[in-house]
């Protein structure tokens, strides 16, 4: 499997897809799912992105075979499916699932549109009760050749959706667009986002997060495979006509080749930033920083126990409350590449705990997606070897206060 890092390093894009059979565990690390789409085939590349709300989980699986994909809705507390989503245009379901998102009763879906002949990428929502497409996202400004889609998120009757190589303050620079989705059938597009010091190859909006009315984006930088200019920005978009860029977010101990902004999340005043190719622990050991959106200040350094070379500790990041969780995809507890992903106190900085699954093993990439909300994480492993076949993929759903 490829790594999307390297969409901004060498031009290559990747991943995602979708399960829906389940199995019980009640192992020490507070494993109690694991989901696996029950028509899933080889390749499906199934945990690829993850997101949640209330007891609804959405899961990615973009079948990077076909170049086509899907995303699965599930039951968190009985892991049932409750349905497959699909977008009605299925000519252009290029990768579909690489991104999803969710908030209530809808669904968002991200789909890249890599085969350009036919534009830019597209975000879809959804009903999750019914799995019905509701409506089609599309920039004001789209061309072809970009991918929008790439990042996207929602809140309430907001949705946001990134495109990290759009060309705006330069080639490549990126942006991120803002959704008015308070009628899904009829969605208006009322903000675009760019930062104050957009430059040439900045990939800004390979990662986005929402809270009310504050957005933080990363821009993962190094597109032009010079000098990254990695960094990640707060917004305040309570007036879409004109959002305000509040902060650039960066951490103290900054290095250009860190990938910082690789991944963000944000619970109320607390937002996390991953930057997985820190080398605290060795080459690409990787690391988290902890900001407080009021002020703007980094209030804590994340690393794990047991950092090690090559971990990429960071490469996906959720919080929630005063709870927050990092994947560390490429971590060999269980074999080279097997995975794995730590919860971690807001207040404190100390990890609580590691997480692996059951049944992880060598190249499953467990902590390829995180997420977190309340006591509930979810995990994705994409590369999980599973009867629907090899590469077919899983998503683990863990209680965190069984440790």
């Amino acid at each position: 499997m490829r790594h999307p890092s390297r969409l901004f390093a060498a031009g290559a894009v990747v991943l995602s897809v979708a399960t829906a059979c389940t199995n019980r565990s009640a192992d020490n690390s507070g494993q109690v799912l694991k989901l696996m789409a029950n028509d899933g085939a080889e390749r499906d590349f199934f945990g690829g992105s993850v997101a949640i709300s209330g007891t609804t989980a959405i899961v990615g699986a973009v079948d990077v075979q076909p170049d086509l994909g899907s995303a699965y809705l599930f039951d968190t507390i009985t892991g049932q499916r409750i349905a497959k989503v699909l977008p009605n245009d299925d000519a252009v379901r290029d990768g579909f699932g690489f991104s999803v998102g969710i908030s209530g009763t809808t669904a968002i879906v991200g789909a890249l549109g890599r085969n350009n002949e036919r534009g830019p990428g597209a975000a879809y929502l959804f009903d999750t009760t019914t799995g019905h497409q509701i409506a089609k996202l599309f920039p004001n400004d789209g061309r072809q050749g970009t991918l929008f889609g790439w990042s996207v998120v929602i809140s309430g009757t907001t949705a946001i959706v990134g495109d990290p190589v759009a060309d705006n303050n330069s080639v490549i620079s990126g942006a991120v667009y803002v959704f008015d989705v308070s009628d899904p059938a009829n969605p208006k597009q009322i903000a675009k986002l760019l930062p104050s010091d957009g430059a040439f190859g900045d990939g800004f909006g390979a990662s986005v997060a929402i809270s009310g009315r504050t957005v933080i984006v990363g821009a993962l930088g190094g597109v032009n495979g010079e000098i990254p200019n990695s960094a990640a920005y707060h917004f305040d978009i309570s007036d879409p006509a004109n959002p305000t860029q509040i902060a650039k977010l960066l951490p103290d101990d900054f290095a250009e080749d860190h990938f910082f902004g690789y991944s963000v999340a944000i619970s109320g005043a607390s937002a996390i930033v991953g930057a997985p190719q820190d080398r605290n622990s060795g080459m690409i050991s990787g690391s988290a920083y902890l900001f407080d959106m009021a002020t703007g200040q980094q209030v804590g350094k994340l690393l794990p126990d047991d950092g090690a070379e090559f971990g990429f500790f960071g490469g996906s990041v959720g919080i929630s409350g005063t709870s927050a969780i990092v994947g560390a995809r490429n971590d060999d507890d269980n074999g080279a590449y097997s995975g794995s992903a730590y919860l971690f106190d807001t207040v404190t900085g100390h990890q609580i705990a590691k997480i692996l699954p059951s049944d992880g093993t060598r190249g499953y990439y467990f902590g390829w997606s995180v997420v977190i909300s309340g006591t509930t994480a979810i995990v994705g492993a994409p590369q999980a070897d599973n009867d629907e076949g090899e590469f077919s993929g899983a998503a683990y759903i863990f209680d965190t206060t069984r440790r």
